[in-house]
């Protein structure tokens, strides 16, 4: 009985704080390395009134053409019957809102099927719908390949509660130039196929003791505001086919493809359909109970604070565990009933989004517009609402400290950004600059408070790599040692004459006899 007490003592003396379990305690790390910025910055946000105020980069969220949903939504809000305020007939969305949803879909980035709504889960936010989803698909202790740089609440999404192991690579499209400036040789290596990148991810994991489940793609991309070739997804589809691997295609930014000339975006679902004909047979029956779509209503619809997200699976025995799980994630009725409405007028959704995607390019041209004048490299984006950039130039040591140390900088600077480490970037100074949730006319403000810390750094630089020559000339006459020495900066002018220092060697200097001569250079503090 004692020794049963004494391990029950011990226990509890390694437990958690508060007696939480030991699963709750990987919650008490922060789901963002940034978010405590983000709230505090919200204490004073820039506003044509605040011009000094800070500009917030930092969070995804598009406020860009709020208005209109705003309007059209609280008017349908307010003839909701009372139905709404009873428990719904299901937990996986009402009929009547994956109904809208589905047709929606079939109009516009599913173009080219008919969506069921019967394949439709409506849970409170996309992140409901991934944290189920991985829950149902990975099991602990089990990998999902990741492409780098990544959407940084994935590692909450997967960890905190799943337990699944983020298997972080790199996924190089062939032919693809992503950036703005600078990145040439880095771009013009050569890059291997789509399905060997893959294997050699999936032997990286094995070797850690890691079996890989799932392939999750953000597409459109987040953080580089990309959207993978249909080479790609095809390739990504027959990997995961031959491999019975679960495809997840996370399309939060479906509808936010604003960029002139971008290339096509069309959903995963509907090339893995399409390509299933060409598939053999096997792997072609796999297609339905492998492919999984992700969206919701948080970004492209402007509408973060509903909370409603989506899933699309044709997998069956998925859907089944979704009815018994969706019960702890369930969306409002009422918010539900709201959306139904406005999903149901294509006008209004054809109107939506045309004004939202015209809203975001007009945004991202004056962005870029001002980091090209400012000479800071990103990635051309074309989709979402991001801007991926290259503040190396602004490191003062190259390392994971000097970019938080940059990081900080630039907040102090008034400029919130979301850190490449929390990208996962392959090298120090990357950022992540969210553009949408700022007014437009605050974008071009940001590059220039950017850009002045980034110009400062340089001089900076600049005055500590200047030159302190020193020499050592010999003196006649001088006792005590044949020479002497003297500091002058370069360019400085000599009429000011040498400070001598006598006798000996100084500051790691080397003692020369007469008439030798040697110049030796410094930093300048």
């Amino acid at each position: 009985c004692r020794s049963r007490l004494a391990m029950a003592a011990s226990a509890a003396s390694e437990s958690p704080p508060g007696f939480i379990s030991q699963r709750a305690a990987r919650a008490l790390q922060p789901a963002l390395s940034y978010g405590k910025a983000f709230v505090d910055a919200q204490a004073r946000p820039w506003s044509a009134e605040d011009p000094g105020g800070n500009i917030i980069c930092s969070v995804a969220e598009n406020k860009l053409t709020a208005d209109m949903v705003h309007e059209r939504i609280s008017e349908a809000a307010g003839r909701a019957p009372v139905s709404t305020l009873y428990y719904p007939k299901g937990f996986r969305g009402t009929e009547e809102a994956r109904t809208a949803v589905a047709r929606m879909c079939t109009r516009t980035f599913m173009k080219g099927i008919d969506v069921n709504p019967g394949d439709l889960v409506m849970l409170a936010g996309a992140g409901a719908v991934l944290d189920t989803l991985f829950w149902s698909i990975c099991g602990p202790g089990e990998g999902v390949l990741l492409p780098k740089p990544i959407y940084p609440a994935f590692l909450n999404d997967l960890e905190v509660r799943d337990s699944c192991v983020p298997v972080l690579f790199d996924l190089k499209e062939p032919g693809v130039k992503l950036w703005s400036r600078g990145h040439e040789e880095e771009e013009a290596a050569a890059v291997p196929p789509i399905p060997d990148q893959l294997d050699a991810a999936a032997a990286a994991a094995a070797a850690r003791g890691v079996t890989v489940r799932v392939l999750l793609l953000a597409q459109p991309n987040n953080p580089t505001g990309t959207v993978y070739k249909r080479e790609t997804i095809e390739a990504a589809i027959r990997w995961c086919m031959k491999h019975r691997i679960h495809l997840v295609s996370d399309e939060i930014y479906a509808l936010s493809v604003w960029g002139e000339g971008a290339p096509e975006f069309v959903s995963t679902e509907v090339v893995a359909r399409a390509l299933a004909l060409d598939l053999p047979r096997d792997q072609a029956e796999a297609v339905p109970q492998l492919v999984h779509t992700v969206f919701g209503f948080s970004k492209d619809w402007c509408a973060s604070g509903l909370r409603v997200g989506v899933l699309h699976t044709r997998n069956a025995t998925l859907l089944a565990v979704m009815d018994n799980y969706c019960y702890f994630h369930t969306a409002s009725a009422h918010t539900l009933w709201a959306l139904t409405q406005v999903l149901s007028d294509d006008a209004f959704v054809d109107a939506f989004v045309a004004e939202n995607q015209r809203r975001m390019r007009n945004a991202y041209a004056g962005l870029s517009g001002a980091l090209d004048a400012a000479g800071i490299p990103h990635v051309r984006a074309c989709a979402a609402m991001f801007a991926f950039l290259d503040l190396r130039a602004g490191l003062k040591e190259d390392s994971w400290e000097g970019e938080d140390e940059l990081w900080r900088a630039l907040c102090a600077a008034g400029v919130l950004l979301s850190p490449g480490s929390a990208c996962k970037a392959d090298k120090p100074g990357y950022f992540r600059c969210c553009w949408a949730w700022v007014p437009p006319e605050a974008l071009p403000m940001a590059v220039s408070r950017i850009s002045a810390l980034l110009d400062s750094r340089r001089k900076a630089e600049e005055v500590k790599q200047r030159i302190l020559r020193i020499q050592v000339i010999d003196h006649q006459g001088i006792s005590g040692g044949p020479y002497v020495t003297f500091v002058m900066c370069e360019g400085a002018s000599s009429a000011a004459g040498p400070q001598a220092m006598q006798g000996g060697h100084r500051g790691g200097g080397m003692a020369f006899g007469a008439g030798n001569k040697l110049e030796r250079f410094v930093p300048a503090l």
